[in-house]
């Protein structure tokens, strides 16, 4: 860890308080904080989804494993003017020639279509982290006063 990672986890380790399992977070806006179930379960379950998404979503793995090459390589303190290690150039090289294609991914940018007007309307952030990742995403929820339900993605950053 870099002397700042050390003296992050040092602030955080004497300011969260961990109940055995996790740690606990509070609000800071909010007088009463009530007191969360542990998602434990939940989240592996959610682990193993990803994994299988993984694993039939050649664009999600690319996308994923792009994002854990340049992690490693700040990890291994390497410069920007640097050049990179070799075992880094052929994860590169394989990465970049998989990666052909992915400007075929299209995203809808439009929250709320025209017959969508009178429609109610909630937004959903789902956020997750680990030691070597993390992501947050909005999801906008449209209901229409048929019942029709419509979800379309607004932003996500890993």
């Amino acid at each position: 860890m870099t002397p700042i990672e050390k003296l992050a986890w040092k602030k955080a380790q004497s300011s969260l308080p961990f109940n055995g399992e996790c740690y606990e977070i509070a609000v800071p806006w909010k007088d009463d904080q009530p007191q969360l179930p542990t998602n434990s379960p939940m989240a592996k379950k959610r682990l193993k989804s990803v994994e299988q998404k993984l694993l039939r979503d050649n664009e999600l793995a690319r996308a994923y494993q792009a994002k854990m090459l340049i992690q490693q390589a700040w990890l291994e303190a390497i410069e920007w003017d640097d050049s990179l290690p070799s075992h880094l150039i052929t994860q590169w090289r394989q990465w970049f020639n998989e990666a052909r294609g992915v400007e075929q991914i299209k995203i809808p940018r439009c929250l709320k279509l025209p017959e969508q007007v009178g429609t109610a309307l909630t937004l959903h952030a789902f956020t997750d982290t680990s030691e070597k990742a993390y992501t947050a995403t909005v999801y906008s929820r449209h209901v229409s006063p048929d019942g029709r339900v419509t979800v379309r993605l607004v932003a996500s950053k890993t």
